[in-house]
């Protein structure tokens, strides 16, 4: 009977212990971006189409590496501009969070392929006050979301 409990007691702590930040993530409506691939592009696509007609409000990204470790970043407007939050881990195995944030004039879309032809379209902050993140094609870009074939 202890063996029964104790089984018990095992399995409800593993099962509560997992978490899913993807799963998560996404059924939050938050874009995200990982090594199975991207969800809620559709919201990026409207957010876009959204800030161009003066109507944006916000959208979550979550970026998920090899690893699994997940880093976070909101854009917002303010007039006329983008605000672009991005709060990550700078080291590897690191507690520490840190948090930047930019202003950019626009947003665009990249359809040029890589060398590895694996990149269908690529979402890029334009003229922007700083570099954070990732960068961008262009000076003064950032690049926020990557589409993969």
């Amino acid at each position: 009977m202890r063996r029964l409990y104790f089984l018990l007691f095992l399995i409800c702590l593993l099962t509560g212990c997992s978490s899913n930040p993807k799963g998560e993530a996404s059924s939050n409506g938050e874009v995200v971006e990982g090594p199975t691939g991207a969800t809620n592009v559709d919201q990026l696509d409207q957010w876009m189409t959204d800030f161009q007609t003066g109507k944006a409000k916000e959208i979550r990204f979550l970026y998920i590496d090899d690893e699994g470790s997940a880093d976070k970043a909101v854009l917002s407007t303010q007039k006329n501009e983008i605000v672009y939050k991005y709060v990550f881990h700078p080291q590897s195995g690191s507690n520490r969070i840190k948090k930047e944030t930019a202003i950019c004039k626009g947003i665009r879309t990249d359809n040029s392929s890589d060398s590895t032809d694996s990149i269908k379209l690529r979402y890029l902050l334009t003229d922007c006050d700083k570099k954070i993140g990732r960068d961008g094609l262009l000076e003064k870009e950032i690049l926020i979301f990557t589409l993969f074939k």
